[in-house]
């Protein structure tokens, strides 16, 4: 119970560091209703269950090791990453308007882009492979178990920034910034991919 403990608390604080599945939710939070942001963290969660599930089937041992299969997940992500950034800095107007009108899009839409946000994160498939599958190994961890336990706090994490961001404090915060949080948001996002890309071309 103690090793499942700290793996938890080592699963907590890769999550509550900035990335992109923290900075997607803060977005929802600030173009779309509680109930967008909410479905992105439901998603993102999925990504994390999936992750653990190629961790487990070893698929995801297979993809960081096999360097042309893991160049074209990378190379996935980093479109995505650039799509979501392209969208924050230059399409932020439309959404400001569509948010004005109460127009967020689909439910759907919301949940999918959670998901294939943290899916299509390669590092994910680093700390999966890395961190988590090595420390079940060394402690005999029932994978169950940690399902359960990375999981819980993964959904619990989201949909509680989720809930923070939604606050009235927080949201006359975003109603006055949110424009230049999502353009930053934009930016880091957009960079990210291309140092993501200049990796794999110059390796």
């Amino acid at each position: 119970m103690g090793t499942l403990l700290v793996l938890a608390m080592i699963h907590l604080l890769s999550l509550m560091s900035p990335g992109p599945d923290v900075l997607l939710v803060l977005r929802q939070s600030i173009r779309r209703d509680a109930f967008h942001a909410l479905l992105c963290a439901f998603g993102i969660t999925l990504g994390i269950a999936s992750h653990l599930v190629l961790m487990y089937t070893g698929v995801s041992f297979l993809i960081v090791h096999a360097p042309l299969v893991y160049d074209i997940v990378v190379v996935l992500g980093a479109f995505w990453l650039f799509y979501l950034g392209f969208y924050a800095i230059f399409l932020s107007k439309v959404a400001a308007i569509n948010a004005e009108q109460k127009t967020f899009g689909s439910y759907k839409s919301s949940l999918l882009q959670g998901y294939l946000n943290n899916a299509l994160n390669p590092k994910a498939f680093i700390y999966f492979t890395s961190v988590v599958a090595p420390f079940m190994r060394q402690n005999g961890q029932h994978f169950f178990f940690v399902f359960i336990v990375l999981v819980s706090i993964s959904l619990l994490w989201f949909l509680s920034l989720a809930c923070l961001l939604r606050f009235p404090r927080a949201q006359r915060i975003i109603s006055v910034f949110g424009g230049y949080i999502e353009k930053v948001f934009g930016i880091i996002l957009v960079l990210l991919a291309f140092f993501v890309l200049m990796r794999v071309l110059w390796r």
